[in-house]
């Protein structure tokens, strides 16, 4: 962008072209006079454009003013998360770290029980989401060494 005098405004952020583009066309014929924010760039007669992905431009889409096109720069995809990928996390000064399998298997196993669970149903050291069929609560239940310990019990609607 150029000021008054001719000279090069001072650099924002990345140049355009390394900004990930999307193409993007109206809805409707009453929206070919939005232009994106702050860039200015506007819709062809076609009522098709380019315009950064950003937030801005994603507004549009959820508001369904403007929708997805062909072309575009395609964005990056998101990074894979995979099964033997650890997440670790500092609570109150303790580090707790997990595997991604051990989180998928915790809540991919769900146990129906006509009962609450005993040391048997869940292997030491685990917890597990219980339904009781008899009594209808549903609950996250941690075996503590043999000692079976209902940490939460689910609101059901």
């Amino acid at each position: 962008m150029l000021l008054p005098d001719g000279t090069a405004s001072p650099a924002k952020g990345p140049a355009m072209s390394d900004t990930a583009t999307v193409a993007v066309e109206v809805t409707d014929n009453r929206y070919l006079t939005l232009v994106h924010q702050p860039d200015g760039i506007g819709f062809s007669a076609d009522g098709t454009a380019v315009w950064p992905a950003d937030q801005f431009t994603f507004k549009r889409i959820l508001d369904g003013s403007i929708r997805l096109s062909g072309g575009g720069t395609p964005l990056p995809p998101p990074t894979p998360v995979l099964a033997g990928d650890v997440i670790s996390m500092r609570r109150s000064g303790l580090q707790s770290t997990f595997s991604v399998a051990d989180l998928l298997a915790f809540f991919s196993v769900f146990v129906t029980l006509p009962r609450n669970p005993l040391p048997a149903d869940i292997p030491a050291g685990t917890a597990r989401i219980v339904k009781n069929t008899t009594t209808g609560r549903l609950s996250l239940w941690a075996n503590d060494g043999g000692a079976m310990v209902d940490l939460l019990t689910l609101a059901t609607s």
